[in-house]
């Protein structure tokens, strides 16, 4: 190869660039790729599965009598339930130019959405 090849001329004997280089090639014989899989039976014991359905059951159980004790009961109101409704609101940045009256849609949006808000 030529010394000059990367813009730059060498000094010791033009200094230039040698290359050699050695190939190896080796064919991996069919060994283990064409033999049967080896099937795996997994059996478990059913008992922890059978626990949970008798669990499951006794809690039906026990919520059925709730309801018949509820149907049954004089008076009409068992608890006394409040509802209230928290909005949370984070806070959000609202940037638009000064001394200019344009603001852009997406300021409108936060804009509108604290004022429903607050």
């Amino acid at each position: 190869m030529k010394d000059g090849f990367d813009g730059e001329m060498g000094e010791r004997k033009k200094e230039g660039m040698a290359l050699a280089a050695v190939g190896l090639l080796y064919n991996f014989r069919n060994r283990t790729w064409n033999k049967e899989k080896e099937v795996v039976i997994i059996t478990y014991d059913d008992s922890e599965l059978k626990i949970l359905q008798e669990r499951m059951n006794q809690l039906n159980h026990d919520n059925e009598a709730l309801r018949r004790q509820l149907q049954g009961s004089t008076y009409s109101d068992i608890a006394d339930v409040k509802v209230e409704n928290n909005v949370v609101v984070s806070p959000i940045l609202i940037t638009f130019p000064i001394n200019r009256s344009v603001v852009s849609n997406q300021a409108r949006v936060n804009l509108g959405f604290f004022a429903k808000v607050f």
